[in-house]
């Protein structure tokens, strides 16, 4: 389930002193709204499309036919539990109104973390805000029309649930049954099993509420177990009979606070609105309790890339913790790198068949694992990738000066990892025409 982090003994170990907040007189609401992403005309494919997301959901807004209004929703541990554990799709809530879409335009509101439309049809007007809650596993929509004799439907439509990439590089592998819908504690539920075992189900509710209509939707995964299509009923139902006022100022507080950490100025509109959109971006796709972030982040769409991948990406990607003053949306990976350290070591067993060594192939799962699918090809060989990702952990404590980092290592896995890492350099290593030695290429 996903939760906020709580401050317990295990989390502990990883909290990292209060990050300085610049004292400058600023209205904030006024500053980031110049900044805001606007969509002009409706955005028409997923990668133009309005995102929000909480580092576990993630929610894209967008049109996909002349009647129907689109959001994706992702969710970053739903992955396939065989092969290579590539990421799944889960599906899309619809809106399909009465009459055809004409025009309108949404905005990312930066300040308060949510999205916000006003969408014309030759039909009336339809108001939308969509929020994935900074600090609960739920999705919120709201929708408002305006002169529509008749209202949009609102259904969930299932996405396939199967690993592209490897049935058709696989195609013996036996596919994931189709997904099932049914009734679970007066919930309506789609339930998607896996033949690698476990279940990813989504359930949702609408409420009428005076002028408008609410939608809470929530996403559940279980592995190896089939509790998934339980769990995901508690979340909507805990999210749904949460009075929605301190809901959303929780919500925004979360936003709020993030902020003022990062605070520069650019005396440049468009590079200070695309300064901030990132921070915006970033924030969305991780907390620390949610793994590491993958090519997808929370978020889903149809790609060749459906894993962590460590030949650059993963290894950029956590920069801006470090330089923005957001050490703690870096946090996730340090733990990802503690956790799973030995699964590094079992890659440098299969990779080069060394025993006091660790590292990975230009991609991963979830869990650090190569896998035994399409993806586990020799030829994507980089020693040094493993080494660079080791840099974030370094920068990790440069910035923290929480010298446990370093030093405790029972608890923390840096030191070890960084030396085997290192350490499967001599193994490679062949000595050239020049006397010396290189690292094959």
């Amino acid at each position: 389930m996903c939760t906020a982090v709580e401050t317990t003994p295990a989390a502990a170990k990883y909290m990292s002193p209060a990050s300085y907040i610049p004292d400058i007189m600023i209205d904030w609401g006024d500053f980031l709204n110049a900044c805001d992403p606007v969509w002009e005309r409706l955005p028409a494919d997923i990668d133009d499309g309005a995102f929000a997301g909480n580092g576990w959901l993630g929610a894209t807004l967008y049109q996909d036919g002349p009647r129907r209004l689109r959001i994706e929703v992702g969710r970053c541990d739903v992955t396939e539990h065989r092969r290579d554990n590539n990421r799944l799709p889960i599906g899309r809530l619809i809106l399909e109104t009465t009459g055809d879409l004409t025009g309108g335009h949404l905005r990312i509101d930066l300040w308060n973390g949510e999205i916000r439309g006003d969408i014309q049809t030759s039909a009336g007007i339809l108001h939308v805000r969509c929020v994935v809650h900074a600090l609960a596993p739920a999705i919120l929509l709201d929708i408002q029309t305006e002169g529509m004799d008749s209202e949009p439907r609102i259904f969930w439509e299932q996405g396939h649930g199967q690993d592209l990439r490897n049935r058709d590089k696989i195609p013996d592998d036996p596919p994931n049954p189709p997904a099932i819908t049914e009734m679970v504690d007066s919930l309506l539920v789609a339930i998607q099993t896996r033949t690698g075992g476990g279940e990813f189900a989504t359930a949702w509710q609408e409420t009428r509420l005076g002028d408008h209509r609410r939608v809470v939707l929530s996403v559940a995964d279980s592995f190896p177990g089939h509790t998934a299509r339980h769990q995901v009923v508690e979340q909507v139902k805990r999210a749904a009979a949460t009075d929605f006022d301190p809901e959303l100022q929780e919500h925004r507080a979360w936003w709020h606070a993030l902020y003022p950490r990062s605070f520069v100025s650019i005396p440049d509109a468009k590079l200070e609105s695309f300064y901030w959109i990132q921070i915006y971006k970033f924030a969305s796709a991780t907390r620390p309790d949610a793994g590491p972030v993958d090519l997808l982040g929370p978020w889903f769409r149809q790609t060749n890339w459906p894993r962590v991948w460590w030949n650059m990406n993963v290894e950029s990607l956590y920069l801006p913790a470090f330089t923005a003053n957001q050490l703690g949306l870096a946090e996730s990976f340090i733990r990802f790198l503690d956790a799973k350290q030995d699964n590094f070591r079992s890659n440098a067993q299969v990779l080069y068949g060394i025993n006091n060594g660790a590292g990975v192939s230009h991609s991963t799962c979830r869990e650090g694992l190569l896998g035994d699918g399409s993806w586990f090809q020799r030829r994507f060989l980089s020693p040094g990738d493993f080494v660079w990702a080791l840099h974030a952990y370094w920068f990790y404590y440069r910035h923290s000066m929480d010298h446990a980092l370093v030093t405790d290592r029972g608890t923390h896995a840096f030191y070890d990892l960084l030396r085997e890492a290192v350490n499967v350099f001599p193994h490679l290593m062949e000595e050239g025409d020049d006397g010396k030695l290189h690292l094959p290429t």
